[in-house]
């Protein structure tokens, strides 16, 4: 139904609606017990004060529930349908579990969706419409103006991150057959503004709420995200991390990485199930970096990338979708250091051969010899404490034996977009007949 011209009174009694829907417990046929977990007021400009419960809490400190002796209540069981009855001085009960058929869409009763901004959508029904007032049922009464009691609960939402949980926005009470709205808007809680004022709570403290005990949905914590672009030649790791938080264990998370801020067309798109992990448990994914992205997998260098996650637990309840901060990868490959050496295992004084056969990448990633790059710089550490800058190949010889790791020589390798280092171990041996050298106590 279009939304129309709220009139201020009018616009609580929607809300009045919007509260019944978020009850948690099972009402009896008749008349729902004021056990019920829905609490508070409603109000319309039209009909005035909804009350959801015989034992609700007053909406000044000289009022009370209506309904007469009735037990009343409005109540939300573990599916979120709502059941049970509300009242109004002025059109009387108004049932959130009415039957069939709907007027329109959603074709349910009064429902609760628990998880996300806890939406509370379908039908209410005022029984006045009907000739058997106490069970809302039977033929439709003939002095009902044309009216058919239906209220559309279609713009409810229930806040749980307060105590009690309280439910916001508006409902809508249909028309008679002359175009003349019975109930109208209504609201359900006084922060939505009321027949004259846009903020009436300092005044009238009117609020739907309701005690059932939502689980929280689960939360992204920690999100992070670091990048190693040495882990192969012409590419790179891009390794992203979050938390998992929440009451209940995840069951499921999706990852999604896109080179558009409206993730339309992903290049990364994870779903895992069939989790079974408790709060706190750490959660990442790796993506690799190529110079010649290939699949769907892979990122591309010089590229800007956005990143969401969204977790569930066991209860189906999610985090809604979380976005990571921005990144651009590197604008292209890192170098890729790599030399050999000669002999494997050398003497002591005996000079090693280390060839260079490193690889660097142009701002195109067209790979050349870093040796010829004149951008790159060269470190060899050799291990023994000796080092030198030469570009390309050079060579050393050591002084002393040592084995068993040996001597860790390393080759960094640095561009105009970062370092990377290749190292090995090197055995250097003592000659054959002369004992190794060795540091014992003069005394």
């Amino acid at each position: 139904m279009a939304k129309k011209q709220k009139k201020s009174n009018g616009l609580k009694f929607v809300l009045l609606l919007v509260l019944i829907v978020s009850a948690f417990s099972v009402f009896s046929a008749s008349k729902a017990s004021a056990s019920g977990n829905v609490y508070g007021w409603t109000w319309s400009e039209n009909i005035g004060w909804i009350s959801f419960n015989k034992d609700t809490c007053p909406i000044d400190n000289n009022s009370t529930g209506g309904g007469g002796s009735f037990d009343y209540g409005v109540n939300i069981d573990a599916s979120g349908n709502l059941s049970g009855y509300a009242w109004s001085e002025n059109i009387g009960w108004i049932k959130f579990d009415p039957v069939g058929p709907y007027p329109a869409a959603p074709d349910y009763s009064a429902k609760a969706t628990m998880s996300g901004s806890y939406p509370v959508t379908g039908w209410a029904r005022a029984c006045s419409v009907f000739d058997d007032l106490n069970t809302c049922s039977g033929t439709l009464n003939s002095n009902r103006g044309g009216w058919d009691g239906w209220i559309n609960l279609y713009n409810i939402s229930i806040d749980i991150d307060v105590n009690p949980a309280q439910f916001h926005n508006w409902a809508w009470g249909s028309d008679d057959t002359s175009g003349e709205a019975v109930i109208g808007w209504g609201t359900f809680n006084c922060f939505e503004g009321g027949a004259t004022n846009e903020n009436i709570c300092p005044t009238t403290n009117y609020k739907v709420v309701t005690t059932f005990s939502f689980d929280r949905p689960p939360q992204i914590e920690s999100m992070g995200r670091t990048s190693n672009y040495c882990t192969a030649p012409g590419a790179g790791t891009v390794s992203f991390s979050w938390t998992y938080i929440g009451e209940n264990p995840e069951s499921r998370f999706q990852f999604q990485i896109d080179d558009s801020a409206s993730f339309d067309s992903l290049e990364i798109n994870r779903d895992y199930t069939g989790l079974s992990n408790p709060s706190g448990t750490i959660n990442s994914q790796a993506i690799i970096a190529s110079i010649n992205p290939t699949t769907g997998e892979q990122l591309a260098f010089n590229t800007t990338y956005y990143w969401r996650v969204k977790v569930y637990d066991n209860q189906s309840a999610d985090s809604g979708w979380i976005n990571g901060s921005s990144f651009t990868t590197a604008s292209h490959a890192y170098p890729s250091p790599s030399f050999t050496i000669a002999p494997a295992s050398p003497l002591v004084n005996t000079v090693v051969s280390f060839t260079d056969q490193s690889i660097c990448y142009d701002a195109n990633n067209n790979s050349q010899s870093c040796s010829t790059t004149g951008n790159s710089t060269y470190t060899w550490t050799f291990g023994d404490g000796n080092i030198n800058n030469v570009k390309g190949d050079t060579s050393h010889a050591y002084t002393l034996p040592k084995t068993s790791p040996g001597y860790p020589a390393v080759l960094q390798i640095c561009d105009d977009v970062g370092c990377c280092s290749a190292a090995k171990n090197i055995n250097v041996r003592s000659p054959s007949g002369v004992p190794g050298w060795k540091e014992v106590s003069p005394f």
